[in-house]
């Protein structure tokens, strides 16, 4: 098997650019909010594992902040000496800091990032549970917060680093953290509890630095001759057993009983095993299977991924195009490719199975040129609302190469919500900012043609009287999406209760009031010079009840008829009474 790998090196290719060293920073909140969104510390064992992950060779450094901010651990070239120092630093991440200085540690951590350098793939990662605060006075927070927006993120963008950021809570100021991601090209996560920080940061390492790695199936992995060394992340649960490792041959090992050439690190939610000169042949963990399980590698032989983005909107295309490489070298030789199979995988959820498809080198289907070694496939009408892992393979007659990616697919370029204020309603309407940018678009009120007042940073805003009560508001919108596609699209939203008319008579006294309507339109118009329509009402706006005032307007009608005829009857009755006594009286007088 080994002759083979060195019928690789031999193989001749198109030259590829060097990949950039990743240059890697770390920004930690230690504000004293965390005491109730981290309370177990898991940022410890979360940055031990991002850090422990990065390449020996990369740039990186770490900068707590809360008041004051703090280079936790210095910048500089990833050596051993290195992560063991990130790892001990890592223990004293606390919660007693009094504010939330982002904007410092923004400008502390990119103190070198004035232009672009080619050489280096820039990174910056920002975790927070909370809002710009840095004094007790809302307008200093609000200029802290312009400055970030309008200097900070323009000269990121200049230098070409991608931040990545993570809210750990609902007060995080999701408006600022998205569109920093979103402005730069990185990744906007929300963990739900710190327990998903680990997972998350594994994901954002693979963005920031990634590396190349084996398929695990059914806790099976195969390693072949062009592996130097590897290293296992193992996910485990409170009751799992220690990790057990089976090599091809010999005895499973632990922690206690494991090999000279293994070096092992253990937290309580993961372990974190390097094996170097690991023996060819199939291994196995024996554990749990978990789907965030990694073995990542150090080999000659890599999978190269187009770029991919982190966000699409439901419907969107994704095209995909990948190949091999060779110590630079792009592979192109086709008796070698012919024996390869690509593959794309794209999973959502554990309960589901993936969908599959086939990656083809005839220059069809998003692949470009025909046999240049480049395989491509465009997945049309992505679906699936909420986040996705895409799986790229490459599976070889003596090997296999995975590639992993995260994104997010949204419903809407809009979520429109609704609430009662007063005797009226407020209609908010809020961009998705991984989507579209506010500035390059339009909302514009259908009914009327007016465009929507804007609401600072936050999108736009629409006070409504009582009278729009159970009826249906639609908006356009109008613009470029940050992929630089015209785009336009229209989106309803029901406002909750009953006609304004009918509600002075519809529930009786002590009854509740109609509930809130939850408003999200679940179409978009998308593609080039291209018009969709499509609407979506959400919420469960109370029913409305008889129309009392029709009813109460009816019944008076028919009784005013009713009285009309009955005084028309006894007038025509009087006269004939009248009439009669006439005639009689002249009767007697003859």
């Amino acid at each position: 098997m080994r002759v083979s790998f060195l019928l690789i090196l031999l193989l001749p290719g198109a030259a590829v650019a060097a990949a950039p060293v990743p240059d890697v920073r770390v920004a930690i909140d230690v504000s004293g909010s965390m005491k109730q969104t981290d309370p177990r510390n898991l940022r410890r064992p979360a940055l031990r594992l991002l850090t422990g992950l990065l390449p020996e060779g990369s740039r990186a450094g770490v900068w707590t902040f809360g008041q004051y901010v703090n280079m936790a651990v210095p910048w500089g070239r990833v050596t051993p000496a290195w992560k063991a120092k990130a790892r001990a630093e890592a223990g004293r991440i606390h919660s007693r800091g009094r504010y939330t200085n982002i904007e410092e540690v923004i400008q502390k951590a990119a103190f070198n990032w004035q232009r672009p350098d080619p050489r280096y793939a820039r990174h910056l990662i920002l975790l927070t549970d909370g809002k710009v605060d840095i004094a007790r006075d809302a307008e200093v927070d609000a200029l802290s917060r312009r400055r970030i927006l309008e200097t900070l993120l323009p000269q990121l963008v200049r230098a070409g680093v991608r931040v990545h950021t993570v809210a750990l809570s609902g007060d995080s100021d999701r408006a600022l953290l998205e569109t920093l991601a979103a402005e730069t090209g990185g990744r906007f996560a929300e963990a739900t509890s710190a327990a998903d920080l680990q997972r998350i940061f594994l994901q954002l390492f693979e963005q920031a630095a990634p590396r190349p790695a084996l398929p695990i199936e059914g806790n099976r992995f195969t390693v072949d001759a062009g592996v130097r060394e590897m290293t296992l992340v193992v996910f485990r649960g409170k009751a799992d057993p220690p990790l057990r490792i089976q090599p091809p041959q010999g005895r499973a090992f632990d922690e206690a009983g494991a090999p000279d050439p293994v070096s092992w690190y253990h937290e309580d939610d993961y372990d974190l095993v390097t094996v170097r000169a690991p023996s060819e042949g199939e291994w196995r963990l024996l554990t749990r299977a978990d789907p965030d399980n990694r073995v990542l590698v150090l080999t000659d032989l890599r999978l190269e991924v187009r770029e991919l983005p982190t966000a699409l909107l439901a419907g969107d295309p994704l095209p995909v195009q990948a190949w091999l490489s060779e110590r630079e070298r792009r592979i192109t030789r086709r008796d070698f490719l012919e024996l390869v199979r690509f593959t794309l995988l794209d999973r959502q959820g554990e309960d589901q199975p993936p969908q599959e498809w086939k990656l083809a080198d005839d220059g069809q289907a998003n692949d470009g040129k025909a046999h240049d070694g480049i395989f491509g496939r465009r997945v049309d009408g992505v679906a699936g609302e909420g986040e996705h892992v895409l799986l790229v393979r490459a599976d070889g007659a003596t090997f296999q190469r995975e590639f992993r990616h995260v994104y997010r697919v949204l419903p809407a370029l809009l979520r429109l919500q609704v609430e009662k204020a007063g005797e009226g309603f407020h209609l908010g309407v809020v961009p998705e900012r991984l989507l579209i940018d506010p500035a390059e678009v339009k909302v514009i009120r259908e009914d009327t043609g007016e465009p929507l007042p804007a609401a600072g940073e936050q999108g736009w805003e629409l006070a409504l009287p009582a009278a729009f009560a159970g009826k249906t508001l639609a908006v356009r919108i109008a613009g470029r999406r940050r992929t630089g596609q015209p785009v336009e699209a229209r989106y309803t939203v029901r406002i909750p209760g009953a006609p304004a008319a009918a509600a002075e008579h519809a529930a009786a006294p002590g009854h509740a009031t109609p509930p809130e309507a939850q408003a999200a339109p679940a179409a978009h118009g998308e593609a080039p010079a291209a018009h969709e329509e499509a609407a979506a009402e959400h919420g469960n706006p109370a029913e409305a009840g008889p129309d009392w005032t029709r009813i109460l307007i009816l019944t008076l009608l028919i009784n005013l008829l009713l009285a009309a005829v009955g005084i028309a009857a006894w007038l025509v009755l009087r006269r004939l009474r009248l009439r009669r006594q006439a005639e009689d009286e002249a009767a007697l007088q003859l």
